[in-house]
C-alpha cells in the first residue's frame, strides 16, 4: 500500500527521532502529522522539522492517515487505541513503537478495527535522553526493528509497517510478540534494572559521598540507562511481568555462581570470565561487522 500521509502520537524521544528521520529522508515522501497535547511542544516540533502539521485532537490528526504510529507511553497505547479507532481511514494501518508486545497487540486485536489493521513494532535503538529535545533522527540507522505482526494479518499492512521502517534506516525483524518480549526481557529490560539497582545500590550505601567521589567511566557506562525516562520504565515492567521476573531469577542465579567461585578462589571463576569475554566478542562480531 502506498502511504502518503502518516501520523505520529507522541513526540518523545522516541516518536521525535522517527519523526525527524522521516522528513529528513529525501524517499519518504509522505506528509507528517504530530499529535502532540502542549502547544509548545508543537512550536518546537515544527521549529525541528519534525513534522508537516500539528494537532491537539486525537481524531484530527488520525484523520485521512494511511499509517498511525503510537509512540506513547505502553501505559496509555490502549487508552489511545480506544480513542482513535473510530476516526481511522478505511485500510488504515495502526502500529507502535512499545517496548513490550504481548499486552499491546492483544489491545490492537480488541480495539483497532475493523476498517483498520494493527501490526505491532518496537524498534531496538534509543537513548539515556527523553522527549524531543532528546530526539535524534539518526538514531535508528543500522538497527533491527521489530515487526510483531500477528498471525493472518494481511500483507500489505505488514509491508507498510516494512516501509516506515526503512525510511528511517533500521533493518526488519519479523517475530512473534511471546518470542519478542521472552527476549527483550533479558537484553533490553534487565539491563535497564540492573543500571537502575545499581545506582540504588551505590547511592544507599553507607560511604556514598565518597564512593561518587571514586565512581568513573566504567560506573557512568554501566548506569547509563537509569537515566531515562522512569514513566517509560514502569509501564515496561507493569507490561511484560512474567518474562522480566524470568530474566531477573536468571541473573541472580548466575552472580550466585559467580559470588560462590569469588568466596572460593577457584579456577572456575577465571573460566566464567573467559567464557562471558568470549561470547560478548563473538556477539559484537555478528552484531556490528566492520
Amino acid at each position: 500500500m502506498a502511504i502518503t500521509r502518516m501520523t505520529i502520537i507522541g513526540l518523545g524521544n522516541i516518536g521525535g527521532s522517527m519523526a525527524l528521520a522521516v522528513r529528513n529522508n529525501p524517499a519518504a515522501d509522505v506528509d507528517v502529522t504530530a499529535y502532540v497535547r502542549r502547544a509548545d511542544a508543537g512550536r518546537e516540533a515544527l521549529r525541528l522539522g519534525a513534522a508537516d502539521r500539528i494537532s491537539d485532537d486525537l481524531a484530527d490528526a488520525v484523520r485521512g492517515a494511511d499509517l498511525v504510529v503510537l509512540a506513547t507511553p505502553v501505559s496509555a497505547m490502549q487508552t489511545v487505541m480506544r480513542l482513535i479507532n473510530p476516526h481511522l481511514a478505511t485500510g488504515a494501518v495502526v502500529t507502535d513503537v512499545g517496548s513490550t508486545k504481548v499486552d499491546v497487540n492483544a489491545w490492537g486485536r480488541e480495539l483497532i478495527g475493523p476498517q483498520a489493521i494493527f501490526v505491532g513494532g518496537h524498534p531496538m535503538a534509543g537513548s539515556a535522553g527523553s522527549g524531543l529535545a532528546g530526539a535524534n533522527g539518526d538514531v535508528f540507522r543500522e538497527t533491527v526493528y521489530c515487526v510483531a505482526a500477528e498471525p493472518g494479518t494481511p500483507e500489505p499492512a505488514i509491508d507498510a509497517v516494512r516501509q516506515l521502517v526503512r525510511w528511517i534506516g533500521a533493518a526488519p525483524l519479523l517475530l512473534s510478540a511471546q518470542q519478542h518480549d521472552d527476549c527483550v526481557a533479558q537484553v533490553s529490560h534487565l539491563p535497564m534494572l540492573v543500571a537502575s539497582a545499581l545506582v540504588t545500590a551505590a547511592a544507599t550505601h553507607p560511604d556514598w559521598d565518597t564512593m561518587s567521589r571514586l565512581a568513573a567511566l566504567g560506573f557512568r557506562e554501566m548506569t547509563r540507562s537509569a537515566a531515562g525516562s522512569s514513566e517509560v520504565r514502569r509501564s515496561v515492567c507493569s507490561t511484560n511481568k512474567a518474562a522480566i521476573a524470568a530474566s531477573i531469577d536468571r541473573f541472580i542465579d548466575t552472580l550466585q555462581q559467580y559470588r560462590q567461585h569469588i568466596l572460593r578462589d577457584d579456577e572456575q571463576l577465571l573460566g566464567l570470565f573467559q567464557d562471558a569475554r568470549a561470547a560478548r566478542r563473538d556477539w559484537v562480531a555478528r552484531r556490528y561487522p566492520r
